[in-house]
């Protein structure tokens, strides 16, 4: 029987959080049938290992894809040349493989909301946060949500990636033709931007899952400082931004204030901590950085100009070094 639901769970290294994210799957208690895609990108733990002890014990249910050579280290896209293709639901649920449900009727609440409201395209819930390493009290995300709509969610990501139920409308043979053609972060608030444009967003404000925060996630760096993710992603993250604006904002000339925001906050973090190349990308991908508003902001014009003319400087000499010592 076609499932109606595909379940994406992606693993690297979780050896010691993949079966909590597999049994939580398995204990869905649903009036239809759901498949779980496990892609396991080469892990190197032993989580291969686990995900084929569950596939041959649930074959009807657990979809394993197994990579023999880690594809993120040879930049090939996990999700659009493996999993995407490969699903066959209406709906898509999403749980990252260090990530968990609680609520066995988790995926059925959300079903039974997207099969009565066709109006709408994403269906979410809170999350509870907490450190695997006890070393901070838990939280919930999002603690609350005032307006759940495309302009809001263009602002600012307010769904967990592990809460998530999309109505999926993407072609899953050519998904690519819905993403940039340079690098952006993050991937998976772009998903959510590309269905919030095809429908509604419903925010059931029950805690349905458990995220976990340790540190080999993606975005642990976050947990340490805000700025220190910032640093490191922070073209990415711009591009993502100028993404939005040119493809999935409904006013893209009112949105690039808001690019510019964002462009003016990352040269700060950039210059303070003498990321002098990754400033540069940011002005390239953003040259008109310094006019947000010319009239009202002369002050803050000036300051910023001034600031880059110091960066652009010091690059200059640095430069000149090392020419120096090469000759």
């Amino acid at each position: 029987m076609k499932p109606k639901v595909t379940v994406i769970c992606t693993t690297y290294n979780h050896v010691g959080f993949i079966k909590q994210a597999l049994d939580s799957f398995l204990m869905q208690k649903t009036n239809f049938p759901f498949e779980v895609i496990v892609h396991d990108d080469a892990s190197t733990d032993g989580t291969a290992d686990i995900i084929k002890e569950y596939a041959k014990k649930h074959p009807d249910i657990i979809k394993p894809i197994l990579q023999k050579q880690n594809q993120h280290s040879i930049g090939k896209s996990i999700m659009h040349n493996y999993i995407y293709p490969k699903i066959s639901g209406e709906y898509v649920a999403v749980c990252d493989g260090d990530d968990y449900w609680t609520d066995p009727l988790k995926l059925q609440k959300q079903i039974d909301f997207l099969d009565k409201h066709h109006d709408y395209s994403i269906c979410f819930h809170k999350m509870r946060c907490f450190f695997d390493d006890n070393s901070r009290p838990g939280y919930i995300f999002p603690a609350r949500v005032h307006k759940c709509n495309l302009e809001t969610l263009m602002m600012g990501n307010f769904i967990p990636n592990s809460s998530v139920v999309y109505r999926w409308c993407l072609p899953n043979k050519n998904t690519k033709i819905f993403w940039p053609n340079y690098p952006i972060y993050p991937g998976d608030w772009w998903l959510h931007l590309l269905h919030a444009k095809c429908g509604k967003i419903k925010f059931i404000p029950e805690v349905m899952a458990d995220y976990r925060r340790h540190s080999g996630g993606v975005s642990y760096l976050e947990t340490e400082s805000e700025e220190k993710l910032h640093l490191k992603q922070c073209v990415n993250e711009l591009n993502f931004f100028c993404a939005v604006r040119d493809m999935i904002a409904p006013n893209p000339e009112k949105y690039n204030k808001h690019v510019r925001l964002v462009a003016r906050k990352y040269l700060g973090i950039c210059a303070k901590h003498q990321e002098y190349e990754k400033a540069i990308e940011i002005i390239k991908t953003c040259p008109d950085l310094f006019y947000i508003n010319p009239e009202k902001e002369l002050s803050e014009h000036k300051r910023f100009k001034h600031l880059f003319n110091r960066l652009l400087i010091v690059a200059v000499i640095e430069l000149l070094i090392i020419i120096g010592v090469l000759l």
